[in-house]
C-alpha cells in the first residue's frame, strides 16, 4: 500500500523561470521535486555510457530517448514513494508519447501548469544563462534547435491535456510566482490525488 500521489506537472516554455516557481511550490506544500533536466545532467556528470549518450543528444538540442528518461524518473519516484507527500514533476512531458508512457507506467496526470513566454524571451534568457551555466546546451545554435523542438514536440502536449491545463501568458516575474502558487493551492484544495503504480 502506498502513500497518495499528487501528480501535477509543470509544463512550461523554455526559460520561463519554472525552476524557481517549482521551488516556491515545493517549499509551501512539501512536495518532492523532480526535474527531468536535473536527472539528465546528473547522469551526464556521472560519466556513465548512458551519460555520454545524453550529453551528445543535448548538444544537438534534441529530446532524449523515452526509455532513458522514464527510467530515471521512475527510479527517483520509487526511492521517495513511501515518504513523499506529493511529487512535482518539472519539464515533463516534453511530447505526447512521454505523457502517455508516464500515465501507463506510473500514474494518471491530474493537472498540468503551463506558463507561456515568447520565442525572443526564451532565446534571450537562455543566452544570458549560458554565460554562467557552463551547460553544453546553452549556446545559440542549440537554443534555436531547442525552441524548434519545443514547438514541434511539446505544443501538442497542451492539446492532448487541454482539459487539465492551467495556462498563463508571460507576465512580470512576481505575478507569475504568485499565480504558480495560486494554481498549486487550487490543486491541493481539489485533492488532485492518484495512487501510483509501483514503478518497475
Amino acid at each position: 500500500m502506498y502513500e497518495p500521489f499528487r501528480c501535477p506537472d509543470s509544463r512550461v516554455d523554455l526559460a520561463s523561470g519554472k525552476g524557481t516557481q517549482c521551488d516556491k511550490m515545493v517549499a509551501k506544500y512539501d512536495f518532492t521535486y523532480i526535474s527531468s533536466g536535473d536527472l539528465l545532467r546528473a547522469e551526464v556528470a556521472s560519466g556513465s555510457d548512458q551519460g555520454k549518450q545524453i550529453n551528445d543528444i543535448m548538444k544537438q538540442g534534441e529530446l532524449e530517448p523515452l526509455d532513458m528518461i522514464i527510467q530515471l524518473i521512475k527510479e527517483t519516484i520509487k526511492k521517495d514513494l513511501l515518504t513523499a507527500k506529493g511529487f512535482l514533476l518539472d519539464g515533463y512531458p516534453r511530447n505526447v508519447e512521454q505523457g502517455e508512457r508516464f500515465e501507463s507506467d506510473v500514474c494518471k496526470c491530474t493537472n498540468l501548469i503551463y506558463f507561456e513566454v515568447s520565442d525572443d524571451t526564451m532565446k534571450a534568457r537562455l543566452l544570458k544563462h549560458g554565460q554562467t551555466s557552463g551547460r553544453v546546451d546553452d549556446n545559440e545554435d542549440t537554443i534555436v534547435k531547442c525552441i524548434k523542438t519545443f514547438h514541434d514536440e511539446s505544443e501538442p502536449v497542451l492539446q492532448k491535456y487541454n482539459s487539465i491545463v492551467h495556462k498563463d501568458k508571460e507576465d512580470n516575474f512576481m505575478t507569475i510566482m504568485d499565480r504558480a502558487v495560486e494554481v498549486a493551492e487550487e490543486l491541493v484544495l481539489q485533492g488532485a490525488v492518484q495512487k501510483p503504480k509501483q514503478p518497475g
